[in-house]
């Protein structure tokens, strides 16, 4: 009873590792310099502004607004640390248009933080916590005479330097959560990967606008940011030197696919895909995107609203989502569904069609090639499973057949998700950290890692409080410790040593 108590009490509280997160992302991409291409004027400003920003943000009075379980009262920055920082002026993109504005870097992380909010059109940051948890002697620094006296590696070298003053070895650092966290580097190789992620972000959003591109997807790729950035920047400059060459001025609603895949079909206008080999040159691309017509676009719109429709009737009739598998041809997938709508207006007028089991509102049809399905069956997430070429009688005997433990997974599921975000929550609170779950992690596996954290002994979670505070961390199914491309700590589900 007590630790549920205390699991509800974390889950009403703010999380400012994730305020933080995502209003850092918000701002960082509304003033990028891609933005702001066409002004080169403005590129100093905005790129001066983000690494002063960048710079602020891992301050050790920022880390402790973020973590509740360090004290907020005895710390503050030298008149030295707040000399560093002054009245940053730079230009913000709007609704409005572009604004020109300033924001003082050297004021505290709540002025600083409400600032942002207000150019984003964010709600308010939440109040900085007002009791510490931890005393002074849990960091190492007493106090005599209103004077810090350090009697282990000063903290603020903790929290900007990741804790590797301490020189320790670093044997078996891929293991040892502390060990490598406290790694030489590790708090800069942390910085330059969310400034690359933000890069390539603001390069996609310059690309997507030119072009109007619904979305722009890379992730079949494997590349780095940085990589990626690079790549979407390619695309921008064939826009601005080959745009008159288009057929088009929109491709909305093509989505673009960049992947080294080989596909029959570059433009697919049952997709909705535009599909570009990055390794292929500029030139290339630009035969592909010719392609494309404002034919082929009003194509594609009558084709998705066909799909929108006969969609609609399949799961009215099925009473659950109807969804493409990954294996599925985009035009099979087309012609299913017309069949399967017109078999299910056939059979509503001839006879009563028979109620189906009450199935939970999270159920799913996956509808894969006749390849990947050779009868329909039941997934491990709950999710039916049923090929291009059934037809309508055979998917809802598949449905009937399963229904009762595709039910049971689901709300097994179900409640592990409360579970998991109640256990997320605390781990927030608790450590000051934005937690990631992976969708190939289940919940059983966040459970697990993250009460493994959570049980630590004191010394060592005033250790992690320390190292963690303002970074993110996700669960892995490998075996080691490592970081991901956009900076998060990657830990492995099965043991936190």
């Amino acid at each position: 009873m007590l630790e549920t108590k205390r699991l509800l009490a974390a889950a009403a509280s703010p999380s400012r590792s994730a305020y933080v997160a995502r209003l850092r992302r918000a701002f960082l991409l509304r003033v990028h310099p891609d933005r702001f291409r066409t002004q080169p004027k403005l590129i100093k400003d905005q790129s001066s502004l983000i690494q002063a920003l960048t710079d602020r943000l891992g301050e050790p009075d920022f880390l402790r607004y973020i973590t509740p379980t360090i004290s907020l009262d005895h710390y503050s920055n030298t008149p030295e640390e707040k000399n560093t920082y002054h009245q940053q002026q730079f230009s913000i993109e709007t609704k409005k248009g572009v604004v020109k504005t300033s924001i003082a870097l050297n004021e505290s992380p709540s002025e600083i933080l409400q600032s942002m909010a207000q150019l984003c059109n964010f709600p308010s940051p939440p109040l900085p916590p007002q009791q510490p948890i931890l005393s002074e002697q849990s960091f190492g620094i007493d106090y005599k005479n209103g004077q810090a006296q350090n009697t282990e590696p000063d903290l603020f070298q903790y929290l900007r330097y990741g804790g590797h003053a301490r020189r320790k070895k670093r044997q078996s650092q891929n293991t040892n959560l502390i060990q490598f966290l406290e790694t030489s580097g590790l708090a800069d190789d942390v910085k330059e990967r969310r400034l690359n992620r933000i890069n390539a972000t603001s390069a996609a959003h310059v690309a997507r606008r030119l072009y109007k591109f619904p979305s722009i997807d890379g992730t079949r790729l494997g590349w780095s940011s940085a990589s990626m950035a690079i790549c979407l920047q390619r695309l921008t400059a064939l826009h601005d030197e080959h745009h008159n060459k288009l057929r088009t001025t929109s491709f909305y609603p093509f989505r673009l696919i960049l992947s080294s895949d080989e596909f029959q079909r570059k433009v697919d206008l049952w997709a909705g895909e535009i599909r570009l080999n990055p390794s292929a040159t500029s030139m290339q691309w630009l035969s592909i995107l010719e392609n494309v017509t404002d034919r082929s676009v009003q194509t594609l719109k009558t084709n998705q609203q066909m799909l929108k429709k006969n969609l609609a009737i399949v799961e009215e009739m099925l009473q659950l989502r109807v969804v493409k598998g990954h294996t599925s041809d985009a035009e099979d997938y087309f012609e299913c569904i017309r069949r399967l709508a017109r078999q299910s207006e056939e059979r509503i007028t001839e006879t009563e069609v028979d109620s189906l089991a009450i199935l939970s509102n999270k159920s799913s049809l996956v509808i894969e090639s006749d390849q990947a399905c050779r009868r329909g069956n039941l997934r491990k997430n709950g999710s039916f499973e049923v090929s291009t070429s059934m037809s309508i009688d055979t998917i809802r005997s598949t449905i009937s057949r399963y229904a009762n433990k595709s039910n049971e997974i689901l709300n097994a599921e179900y409640r592990k998700k409360k579970e998991s975000s109640l256990m997320i929550r605390q781990a927030t609170n608790e450590f000051g950290v934005k937690v990631n779950k992976p969708s190939i992690v289940s919940y059983d596996q966040l459970l697990q890692c993250l009460a493994m954290l959570l049980e630590k002994d004191d010394p060592e979670k005033d250790d992690l409080r320390r190292l963690l505070a303002g970074h993110s961390i996700g669960i892995s199914t490998g075996l080691k410790l490592h970081l991901s491309d956009d900076g998060t700590i990657m830990i492995p589900w099965r043991n936190v040593s």
